[in-house]
């Protein structure tokens, strides 16, 4: 009976003593020090109940290793299945209010080797990736969406900074930008532009809004205007400064174009005044400073092109109409004094036509097409070198629409000259080139 007692008062003091060994091994984990192994598994249940830490009592730092599930069986390293009513499986906030340095939400990188890994793969049914950049009421700037690729040499590599492909559906867009200026900043000297791009711009096809729906006010073009303005233009070649302003992507070698403030004088409308952006690197340090210049619109232009192309023609018709009438005029007189000579009626440009050799130059064969007016008494073709001296003569007897195929080897290698002579009166020339 005493020894029972004895070995009872023993655990008692057991108990009372603080033992490091027995404090570690505190299952409540309420008096462990740091570093300290828990060598046992904290079980959960299977309602999904238990909590680990508290709202008011949390874990500092949580290390674990092998596949970490939220609610699913976990397949990789962490997985994380929604499928409740809540529209984020994972919320990242990075907030410190004032202070004046990035954050990162996310940070992801994935460099297997040179060329391979994605550092974000995303799959959205409405959007694959969703990205806000919020400016405020600072001046600085701020981006959506950021993308960037490098190379180290040239060495046959190909980057995308972005790259955007939409395929598959009734509407499909590789590549989608807009721009706005709600707040109207543009009256105060903002610039707005859906896109920007410092370098040249290649594209397999270019096309503008035309459609008659979104335009009012349509007034022509007055073609003797037009003409008149596009006369004091002044093209120019030129070279850009691409030393002075080695962020701004200007073309290298010659160019040729017109002058912003020269344009300016004679279309004030297609002259704008634009913006390229101030660049920084991730530490705020500037790498390129703002730009403002003025732009030239050169496809509007076009219509200028087209409205003195329209006035040109006028003024040529008037003047062949005049040629004609002075030809028929000539004709009757030459008739009043020669009463016994039968003159034929005279033969136009309109009238007649010869057309330029094709293929030109050539080395085997060529074909001349023309056409002969029904009123034709007689006609030929005279084919001459270059100092005149008649090589062939072809007698054309066919009305309305010909032709005459040459052969190379009636010819030596040379530029030579054919003429189209209709009722004994040269109708047109034009020249043509055999190689050998």
């Amino acid at each position: 009976m005493r020894t029972l007692k004895l070995f009872a008062a023993a655990n008692m003091l057991l108990l009372l003593t603080s033992q490091p060994g027995l404090s570690q091994a505190n299952r409540s984990l309420s008096n462990l020090t740091s570093p300290t192994s828990v060598n046992q598994n904290l079980l959960p249940n299977s309602s999904c109940s238990k909590d680990l830490g508290s709202n008011s009592k949390r874990w500092r730092n949580l290390y674990l290793c092998g596949k970490e599930g939220i609610s699913i069986n976990p397949q990789y390293p962490l997985d994380v299945l929604n499928n409740k009513k809540y529209d984020r499986a994972i919320n990242v906030f990075s907030p410190n209010t004032g202070e004046e340095q990035d954050r990162v939400g996310v940070y992801a990188e994935s460099i297997a080797t040179d060329n391979y890994g994605y550092g974000v793969q995303a799959v959205g049914g409405y959007y694959g990736v969703d990205a806000y950049g919020f400016l405020g009421n600072s001046n600085n700037s701020t981006r959506g969406a950021y993308g960037e690729a490098q190379g180290t040499a040239c060495n046959g590599g190909t980057v995308y900074g972005v790259e955007g492909y939409g395929h598959g559906a009734t509407y499909n867009y590789g590549v989608y930008g807009a721009a706005g200026d709600e707040n109207n900043c543009s009256v105060s000297g903002g610039f707005t532009a859906a896109g920007y791009f410092d370098g040249d711009v290649y594209a397999v096809t270019y096309n503008n809004i035309s459609d008659r729906k979104f335009k009012t006010g349509i007034t022509p073009l007055k073609s003797s205007t037009s003409l008149g303005q596009l006369m004091q233009l002044k093209p120019s070649t030129y070279e850009f400064k691409t030393a002075d302003y080695p962020k701004m992507g200007l073309s290298r070698g010659k160019q040729m174009g017109l002058i912003a403030d020269e344009v300016k004088q004679v279309f004030p409308e297609l002259v704008k005044e634009a913006v390229q952006p101030a660049r920084y690197d991730k530490d705020r340090k500037l790498l390129a400073k703002e730009e403002k210049y003025e732009s030239v619109n050169y496809i509007q232009l076009i219509p200028v092109l087209i409205a003195s192309i329209q006035e040109q023609q006028k003024t040529i018709d008037a003047v062949k109409a005049e040629n004609d009438e002075l030809k028929s005029r000539l004709a009757n007189i030459e008739q009043a004094l020669s009463p016994g000579k039968q003159i034929s009626s005279p033969v136009t440009l309109t009238d007649a036509s010869l057309e330029q050799n094709a293929p030109n130059p050539f080395n085997q064969s060529t074909v001349i097409n023309y056409y002969l007016p029904q009123k034709t008494r007689s006609a030929v073709m005279n084919i001459t070198d270059i100092n005149g001296k008649i090589i062939k003569t072809v007698a054309l007897t066919e009305k309305g629409k010909g032709q005459v195929r040459l052969e190379a080897g009636l010819l030596t290698a040379g530029t030579y000259q054919y003429s189209l002579i209709i009722n004994e009166k040269l109708v047109d020339t034009k020249k043509m080139v055999l190689t050998k």
